[in-house]
């Protein structure tokens, strides 16, 4: 049996929100990507970095946050599969906010 395509997690959490066409659906899972796995506590981005990439999370949990100017840290938002990473980063590039595996993870 194959492998089922490496951005499922991505389109099915889609499907859930908004209907798609086959077509659309197709389009999204061939998307040009690349898999890196991550250890739990690896930061995937850091708080104004240039980003070049939207990144999405396609298995672990992952976490947003930012330093205030005192350093004290808040969690912005709990990430699960499927998601995308600091979606602001996508039309600004840069990021927003420091996002860290909270488990180990793998991203595309």
């Amino acid at each position: 049996m194959a492998d089922p395509p490496t951005l499922l997690p991505f389109v099915d959490k889609l499907v859930r929100r908004c209907a798609l066409a086959d077509i659309e659906k197709r389009a999204l899972l061939m998307m040009p990507h690349k898999v890196r796995r991550l250890d739990r506590g690896a930061y995937v981005s850091r708080e104004r970095a240039r980003c070049e990439n939207c990144l999405i999370l396609l298995s672990g949990f992952a976490y947003s946050s930012k330093t205030g100017s005192d350093g004290a840290r808040a969690v912005l938002a709990l990430h699960m599969t499927g998601e995308i990473l600091d979606i602001a980063a996508c039309a600004n590039d840069e990021a927003a906010c420091d996002v860290q595996a909270l488990t180990s993870a793998q991203i595309a």
